[in-house]
């Protein structure tokens, strides 16, 4: 008995390269699903810890803002600033000589306060 040789024709090829695109495309569709799958399985496990220990989790939180925010800021030279200014604007306070007008009553309003005084 003789055996026949496989040929291979067009749609015996194309039968082929078929079914390993396919596997392909189920490959990675498998990948992406099941990756989906974990992203969302942590981040609702974050969402447990973070309901679960709210006031822990807030406190790691801000001590983490606290820490990161004095490692980009220059505290001291920034208080520094702040305290020149503040001296300087206290100074160009002080040099205006203003009339103390408190002491300065309106004639037409000193009677008024007469009568204020009179009625109470």
């Amino acid at each position: 008995m003789p055996t026949e040789p496989v040929s291979l024709s067009p749609t015996t090829a194309k039968g082929v390269a078929g079914q390993y695109i396919n596997l392909i495309i189920r490959g990675v569709m498998v990948i992406l699903y099941t990756s989906l799958f974990v992203f969302t399985l942590v981040m609702v496990g974050f969402t447990e810890i973070r309901q679960a220990n709210m006031t822990a989790f807030n406190s790691l939180i801000a001590a983490l803002e606290q820490r990161d925010a004095s490692r980009a800021l220059d505290f001291p030279g920034l208080l520094h600033t702040v305290e020149d200014a503040r001296s300087r604007n206290q100074d160009l306070l002080t040099s205006f000589d203003c009339a103390n007008v408190a002491a300065a009553v309106i004639p037409e309003r000193r009677e008024q306060t007469q009568l204020d005084h009179f009625v109470q």
